[in-house]
């Protein structure tokens, strides 16, 4: 019987309506067995299963093939079919959840605090899985109700917490949710973008008192025109009488509804601006004539004083007052040639007039003339006027003659109106939208400033060329082509003529070294990718270039203190890379349509990766920025940092002819994936696909998984404290006179290995300006050790873990021996690190004080390799 049919016999075959439970339990995922048993528990309740035989085979029926192999060798030598229900589910129970030790499940979970971005739900969640292990029993919501105070990153919702004289864990939770929700709706606020347009404030006046006089009619039933009560309206007989309060016809004075022109222009209204002020963000331009606006009647009074007639106008901004978000909004801009020069405007469909600010209009030499035109701010602050000038205008190649402008004091932003807007042609097509917040967000702009680093074509490295150099008394090799399938055979040829066609490769007619192809179909299935077979050709022969790659190590130190990243790929990078002429017949390769070869460097030399990464370290020298091959890592304290280390990055890769695949490029993230790990500002993590890849991982059947296995695991030993000795009893699995025997031992260290991968365990960038300290340990069988910083607070944060295995000699050693080995270990791995700084050693081995320490000569009873290492250690 097939196993798919084993999982649909479930419950009581004679009833048709039994609810089934056909999920298999996945024994890679242990810590999900809980919820399964649960589940269980009341798959059996519903069916009504209740005699032990029909429970027992319910049990090994439905957690598939793998969990009863396992469920066998618990109960081995007895057989499930022997053993009652409940210790069966009792030996899984043990298994996949063995009992934890208090102390230790209650410093993870008094260690925990909120992460950043981490939410309040999400973090009371977190606390409670942690809470689970610890034994709390009926302090449970007062255990939870401290650590989530204690944990919280927000420290106005902590204090107001603190506060309260008698705390719940149900009142922090719903008053930190309430501060939450509050403060996220104040971010969506203020992160509003540029709003392009205000009404005027005549519009928002009118609208009041309609909706004011038609309130009053409803809920009046007398003349809202004199206040009388034994009338209507219509038959007031001061309908056509002028008010001597506001001067308006058809109301009396005491009736007026006009409020004290004092108050309508004082305090009244500045406190209200004031407020507004303080709680938007971005910014808001109005130049409107105030002609148009019946709401500043002391402004239009001033303007017209002494007999001079003056126009008035209004240029309200609020200035950002808050921090910068991780997407910003930036303005909808467009750049106009003003007297033969690019000029950058804000667009503003909303102001009347066009203005420049003073600094712009000493660069392009404009003579000013007076004006009468006065500029209040939002805050009717006033706005200097320099004076005004008419300027030539080019908009799309089309000359615009004496267009008038104003000219402002300061470094204020150019701001195009509506009077330049009704004469010149604007693109509006270019923006996918059309609305209040951002238009042009400000890596496109980038990219189109720098239109062609993202060309689509292939690029050429302009003054650098790559050269194949081959080995003294070198023999040439020469290789037929190789059938190709039929289904293929088209593709193969398409390709071969875009390679012709792009100069990438040359058909000759001879060639004494001819190395035959790979064809690769794409994921697409629609083209193919050719590689040459080089290693039986050109590469045995090659000198291969000693250039050396950078060590992760030495990328993760570069980017210490970065906030935002951003990812740049080299579009077919070693194709962009010409080779010298002299060694193009080297690369020559053979197919069906006859011989070809590389006019530029291409993947399958074994020199290429590095000759391809001194070429982009060479280009890009001198710039703050992470070469590694066809990928650069551009990061930044600031948005304004990362913003410029980019811009001259791009510009640097134009000047050398390099094109980038904008499609796989990431702009402006705050944290990136880069070889197997996640850099963000806290420091590094493993990359969560790696971890899930370990996580999933089958138990090893033979050894040549389990070496597979350690070598994954391996790649993230700098995150795993003591990895040699947790890795001992896999090891031993190598070891060619011991029978492959994949224990319980061996199954706890791997489960161990998964429980600290997945833990929140993050290390530290490196930073020399940090105090280091490097702490060695040594066990039965291996040595470790680990170099942290002590930050601000006196905290240790780790930067690397390191361990190896002990060789049989030093397995021999004494404790004393071990302890002191572990010390040069470390100093020798993180060697890059320490040397050249001052460090604290941390030991738990007093003798070793004596023989290391700088006060005290080496005694002469110490064994000589203990001689060697304090004279090995002295250079530090």
């Amino acid at each position: 019987m097939s196993d798919g049919s084993l999982e649909a016999i479930v419950g009581i075959e004679a009833e048709e309506e039994d609810i089934t439970m056909a999920t298999r339990f996945d024994v890679a995922k242990p810590e999900q067995w809980e919820a399964y048993e649960e589940r269980l528990e009341q798959f059996l309740v519903v069916n009504k299963v209740t005699e032990e035989a029909h429970k027992r085979a319910n049990l090994i029926t439905v957690i598939g093939n793998d969990c009863y192999q396992l469920l066998r060798n618990l109960l081995s030598p007895k057989k499930p079919k022997d053993v009652n229900f409940d210790d069966q589910v009792k030996a899984l129970r043990e298994h996949f959840n063995p009992r934890p030790k208090i102390v230790v499940e209650r410093f993870n979970f008094h260690s925990r605090a909120q992460h950043e971005g981490e939410n309040v739900s999400d973090f009371i969640a977190s606390l409670r899985k942690l809470a689970a292990t610890c034994g709390f029993n009926e302090f449970l919501d007062e255990a939870l109700r401290d650590r989530f105070v204690v944990g919280l990153r927000n420290r106005l919702t902590q204090q107001r917490l603190l506060q309260e004289d008698t705390l719940t864990l149900t009142g922090a939770l719903t008053l930190a949710t309430a501060m939450e929700a509050a403060e996220r709706g104040v971010v969506t606020i203020s992160s509003t973008g540029a709003i392009q347009a205000v009404k005027s404030s005549r519009a928002s006046k009118n609208l009041t008192d309609g909706l004011s006089e038609k309130n009053n009619r409803n809920n009046q039933s007398g003349c809202f025109r004199c206040n009388a009560q034994d009338h209507w309206a219509k038959n007031c007989p001061y309908r056509s009488k002028t008010c001597s309060k506001c001067g308006r016809v058809g109301h009396k004075s005491d009736a007026c509804r006009t409020k004290d022109r004092t108050k309508d222009s004082g305090g009244g209204k500045q406190k209200k601006l004031s407020s507004s002020r303080h709680k938007r963000h971005g910014r808001v331009h109005y130049a409107q004539d105030k002609a148009s606006s019946t709401s500043s009647h002391s402004r239009d009074s001033n303007c017209t004083s002494q007999g001079h007639h003056r126009e008035c106008f209004d240029v309200r901004t609020v200035c950002s007052t808050g921090q910068v978000a991780h997407v910003t909004s930036p303005p909808y801009e467009c750049e106009l040639e003003l007297n033969g020069k690019a000029v950058r405007f804000q667009v503003d469909t909303g102001a009347d007039k066009t203005l420049i600010n003073e600094k712009t209009s000493k660069q392009l030499g404009l003579k000013l003339s007076r004006t009468t035109i006065r500029l209040s701010s939002y805050t009717d602050h006033s706005i200097p006027v320099l004076g005004e000038a008419t300027i030539d205008v080019v908009s799309h190649n089309v000359r615009l003659y004496q267009l008038p402008v104003l000219i402002v004091k300061g470094e204020r932003v150019n701001l195009l109106g509506r009077d330049w807007l009704s004469k010149i042609k604007i693109d509006w097509d270019k923006f996918a939208s059309v609305n209040v917040t951002t238009l042009v967000q400000p890596m496109d702009l980038l990219v189109r400033r720098h239109e062609q680093v993202f060309a689509e074509t292939l690029g050429t490295i302009k003054g650098l060329k790559a050269n194949i150099v081959l080995k003294e008394n070198s023999i040439p090799k020469y290789f037929k082509s190789r059938p190709v399938p039929f289904a293929i055979k088209g593709l193969i040829e398409d390709e071969l003529k875009s390679l012709q066609a792009q100069g990438i490769i040359t058909k000759v007619k001879a060639s004494d070294f001819a190395s035959p192809i790979v064809p690769v179909l794409k994921r697409d299935g629609k083209s193919v990718r050719i590689c040459a077979d080089f290693k039986r050709t050109v590469n045995p022969q090659l000198e291969v270039d000693k250039y050396p790659l950078p060590r992760p190590e030495e990328i993760f130190a570069t980017l210490n203190g970065g906030k935002y990243f951003t990812k740049l790929d080299i579009s077919q990078a070693f194709l962009q890379l010409e080779l010298e002429e002299s060694c193009r017949r080297f690369t020559t390769i053979n197919t069906h349509l006859g011989l070809f070869q590389y006019n530029r460097l291409t993947m399958g030399l074994a020199s290429a990766p590095a000759q391809f990464q001194e070429a982009m370290e060479k280009i890009l020298q001198g710039l703050d920025v992470v070469v590694y091959i066809d990928d650069i890592l551009v990061s930044g304290t600031s948005l304004e940092d990362h913003d410029n280390r980019l811009n001259a990055v791009l510009e640097r890769l134009s000047d050398y002819g390099v094109h980038l695949n904008r499609k796989k490029c990431e702009f402006r993230l705050n944290k990136i994936a880069f070889l197997g790990y996640v850099i963000d500002e806290n420091g590094l993590h493993p990359s969560n696909e790696k971890v899930e890849a370990i996580h999933n991982a089958p138990a090893p059947t033979n050894a040549t998984e389990v070496r597979s296995l350690i070598g994954m695991i391996t790649y993230y030993a700098k995150f795993i404290p003591n990895l040699s000795s947790i890795l001992v009893p896999l090891n031993r699995l190598l070891c060619k006179e011991s029978e492959f025997r994949w224990s319980e031992e061996c199954n706890t260290a791997f489960d161990r290995v998964k429980k600290t991968l997945t833990s929140d365990r993050v290390l530290a960038h490196f930073d020399p300006k940090k105090q280091l300290v490097l702490q060695t340990d040594a066990s039965k069988y291996g040595i470790g050790c680990v170099i942290s910083h002590v930050m601000p607070n006196g905290d240790e944060r780790p930067v690397a873990y390191a361990s190896r295995t002990l060789s049989k000699p030093e397995i021999n050693y004494s404790q004393l021996e071990k302890e002191a080995l572990a010390i040069v270990f470390g100093v020798k791995r993180f060697h890059q690190y320490l040397f050249g700084h001052h460090f604290v050693l941390v030991t738990d081995h007093k003798p070793l004080l004596t023989i290391f320490g700088d006060k005290k000569d080496i005694p002469s009873i110490a064994a000589s390799r203990l001689q060697r290492w304090a004279v090995l250690l002295s250079a530090h």
